[in-house]
């Protein structure tokens, strides 16, 4: 329980340290002189955009999951592919697609993973933190949809063979054990850019999701994810 709460503090301060980080960068560039001129609803609506992102996402043990050492890799690779298009004045509207993998696991005499890959559908509102600007700090929010296309209870016994192969297991016994593999994240991002949408351009977020809907794994996975997008955005 120590051990879980050290880590999730780390984590939220850390968080917290790189938010620090992207309003210093935001401050800086205002005061260097970042574009201020306001920008027509029609300037906005021109603006379309495609972007891919690399996620890093960050799954937290439960409390019972971590009686168990089940533990978190730091880091779980995901893919983002999202089109992008102005809706009115600092307001830009984004879906697309996401796959996003995780697993928590256990290494002793018997090893013990679970593995889930997520197939999900964004549906995001961003808007700039300073109003009128083409640089620094905003804001994303919304809503994730889709469904695990996969969830893996897997064991072997490393007491018996080192190399012995990986056995999947039913998630029956599980309490909140169900079929039903539809997902639905509730989504908050703050990001740092250096362009505008209407330029090609790199771009750093953080984020976190909450799992709106309860599934089998969350029964040793929190709801609660912490995570980092590295995006590049190109006009089109």
């Amino acid at each position: 329980m120590t051990r879980k709460i050290l880590k999730m503090t780390s984590l939220k301060i850390l968080f917290v340290l790189m938010l620090c980080v992207l309003s210093s960068f935001a401050q800086k560039a205002v005061g260097s002189g970042f574009e201020n001129v306001p920008r027509s609803d029609e300037s906005y609506k021109a603006e379309k955009s495609l972007s891919i992102a690399l996620n890093l996402a960050h799954y937290f043990p439960t409390e019972e999951a971590e009686q168990l050492n089940l533990k978190s890799s730091l880091f779980n690779l995901g893919i983002e592919s999202l089109f992008s298009v102005g809706l009115k004045a600092n307001l830009i509207f984004s879906t697309g697609l996401n796959l996003q993998s995780g697993k928590i696991s256990r290494s002793n005499q018997y090893k013990e993973r679970i593995k889930f890959t997520e197939l999900s559908i964004p549906f995001l509102i961003t808007k700039p933190v300073f109003e009128n600007t083409v640089d620094g700090i905003f804001i994303s929010s919304g809503v994730y949809l889709g469904q695990y296309v996969q969830s893996i209870l897997e064991t072997k016994s490393v007491m018996i063979d080192q190399n012995s192969e990986w056995h999947e297991l039913s998630p029956e016994y599980i309490d909140s054990y169900t079929d039903n593999n539809l997902l639905a994240d509730f989504y908050l991002g703050i990001a740092y850019q250096n362009k505008a949408v209407r330029t090609n351009h790199f771009r750093f977020e953080l984020f976190t999701k909450y799992k709106l809907k309860e599934h089998w794994i969350n029964e040793n996975i929190s709801r609660w994810v912490l995570g980092a997008k590295i995006v590049y955005s190109l006009k089109i």
